[in-house]
């Protein structure tokens, strides 16, 4: 919604905006690769990439995106913008600063959360407690779900163990002395950090929304090359008039938000039990699903507590008449926030708050003054401001005189229009492209021609660019399926790369033909891409053999990368490919 916001604004200034997101495949829907396609929503022209999450551990593409990032200079060189503003990276990977960099655009950015510290974006770990910065050992446990996670979990459960432990364990996995499962996701998350580093660099200027998010990016070494304190504006809502409540009059608190344990619903709830009924009533808003562990908790929670209604989802439009119902808003986050914009609704309409006295909630409310505070995950604590609410009449109304005035969308976006037009010019003086550092950590390329040398020695083929085949077998399967079994390696895998399978008969005359994008299969930290492709055979092939001919095609340059040089695979220097031998269809 915010995006939104400031995408409408800056149209009604005159000027152009385009809008570029992620947008998640239907339910039950997988497909290989990334779809892309130009939208109109809501009067704004929209650009969608969709693509499925079909990883379970943690990859680079969870932070970088050399496909995405393609596509997105594509999608930049044909719309030209004057400036690019990343609101949020997370599903569009850094790509979309890389490409804005490679073009010589400048990029403004927001910390709308801590996704540029912590890949779950909470800096919240798997045991619920609060996170300073990463560590890949405690990283790693906090992605890698389920059982494959408990070994990470019982390795970083000693808070003093787990700084110790990580660069051991990423230094044995380098020299892959050591094989595990969710090994990979732990050296990925080793690298991810010093690339936020070089990504951040390039970022011109970086809008942290409050103070504790611009301490916490200083504190993890981002260095923007200019951060400043920007809140977040609001879209204007119908001023709510102040109220005089009668003493006896029911508190009527307010919950809005998601039902996951950072939230801190059931800390609320908690506290709830501890207030006489005669005196509160809770109305919580927000939809149960995607944690039913947490939902069941909930549940049980609010069983017997009659002052507690669910009240399910609204509309934003109607965000004016939820409040309205509303004598105090209560946010009992175990987690840092970051300017939630519930609290700025609050305070827009003259709604006290009471909340967490942690991070930027901490930086948003005082206590006595425009809100409460209480501290992190202590329900008894929060029943004492509650029932103080309860208990002293006037409270309500000094601390509703205490809210301060919001920033208004319209407020935002002068400041974000004078920052545009300060890059557009510094950036219209000169050239300003940058290229991109190679995405694969620096451990890998020490360790490749070690690893390329154990695993080429019995056959290879080299091409340009970088590329080496070092492993490709052939076989049929009982269902008449050709499989391939690939192993490649490159220090940068080309998002044009296409690799193209071709069945030749006697006389050289094609038979059957596949090609597929390389960039579609996951690159391990080591820069091996392993795969294996099927081709399903027609019944007028069977008991036929043939030759198998590869080679690369490259989009960009449209041309065949070349064959550098190769071993025990035959290479057809005319064509630019190699031979993979005869395979009989029987």
């Amino acid at each position: 919604m915010y995006t939104k916001s400031l995408a409408r604004k800056v149209i009604e200034q005159g000027h152009e905006a385009f809008v570029v997101c992620y947008e998640p495949p239907p339910a039950n829907e997988h497909f290989e690769g990334i779809r892309a396609w130009d939208t109109i929503w809501d009067g704004l022209t929209v650009h969608r990439i969709s693509f499925c999450m079909r990883y379970g551990f943690f990859q680079r593409k969870d932070y970088f995106d050399g496909e995405i990032e393609d596509l997105l200079v594509r999608h930049f060189s044909r719309i030209r913008p004057d400036v690019v503003h990343v609101t949020h990276a997370m599903y569009l990977t850094t790509a979309s600063i890389w490409a804005a960099k490679r073009l010589g655009l400048p990029v403004v950015s927001t910390t709308t959360d801590f996704w540029y510290i912590c890949p779950t974006y909470q800096l919240v770990q798997w045991d619920e407690s609060l996170c300073r910065g990463p560590q890949p050992l405690s990283c790693t446990a906090c992605v890698t779900g389920g059982e494959a996670g408990l070994p990470v979990r019982r390795l970083a459960a000693p808070k003093w163990l787990a700084p110790v432990l990580s660069p051991i364990l990423t230094s044995l996995g380098w020299a892959r002395l050591l094989r595990k499962d969710w090994l990979p996701g732990l050296l990925w998350l080793s690298e991810r950090r010093s690339w936020m580093k070089k990504t951040l660099e390039q970022v011109d200027v970086l809008l942290a929304p409050t103070q504790n998010t611009a301490r916490l990016i200083t504190l993890n070494g981002l260095k923007p090359k200019e951060m400043r304190a920007s809140g977040f504006g609001l879209e204007a809502h119908l001023a709510r008039a102040a109220e005089i409540r009668p003493g006896d009059s029911v508190i009527r608190i307010g919950y809005i938000g998601t039902f996951r344990r950072s939230k801190g619903l059931h800390v609320l709830l908690a506290a709830m039990s501890r207030l006489p009924p005669g005196k509160v009533r809770l109305d919580v808003y927000g939809a149960m699903g995607p944690f039913p562990d947490y939902d069941r908790m909930v549940s049980g929670l609010a069983e017997g507590l009659e002052n507690v209604s669910f009240r399910g989802t609204f509309p934003n439009a109607k965000l004016p008449d939820v409040f309205a119902g509303f004598d105090v808003l209560v946010i009992p986050s175990l987690w840092y926030e970051n300017s939630p914009l519930v609290l700025l609704s609050a305070f827009a309409l003259k709604t006290p708050v009471v909340a967490s006295n942690v991070g930027s909630l901490a930086d948003l409310v005082e206590h006595g003054k425009n809100g409460l505070l209480f501290e992190m995950g202590n329900a008894d604590d929060l029943a004492r401001q509650l029932r103080k609410l309860a208990e002293e009449p006037e409270l309500l109304n000094r601390l509703r005189a205490g809210i301060p005035e919001v920033r208004t969308i319209d407020e935002n976006i002068g400041e974000l229009l004078d920052i545009y037009a300060r890059l557009t010019r510094a950036y219209a003086a000169h050239e300003r492209r940058v290229q991109r550092p190679v995405s694969l950590p620096r451990a890998a390329l020490r360790w490749t021609s070690v690893w390329k040398f154990f695993n080429s020695r019995a056959s290879y083929a080299e091409f340009g660019d970088g590329l080496t085949l070092i492993r490709c077998k052939v076989n049929l399967s009982p269902e008449r399926e050709l499989g391939f079994d690939f192993r490649w390696h490159a220090e940068e895998v080309a998002p044009d790369w296409k690799v193209v399978i071709h069945l030749v008969d006697d006389r050289g005359d094609m038979q059957i033909q596949d090609d597929h994008q390389m960039c579609q299969y996951e690159q391990d930290p080591w820069g091996f891409i392993a795969y294996r492709r099927k081709i399903s055979i027609s019944e007028r092939h069977r008991g036929k053999s043939y030759r198998v001919r590869l080679w690369v095609w490259r989009s960009e340059s449209k041309a065949r990368l070349p064959v550098v040089r190769s071993r025990g695979l035959e290479p057809e220097i005319p064509e630019s490919a190699i031979s993979l031998g005869v395979v009989e269809l029987g």
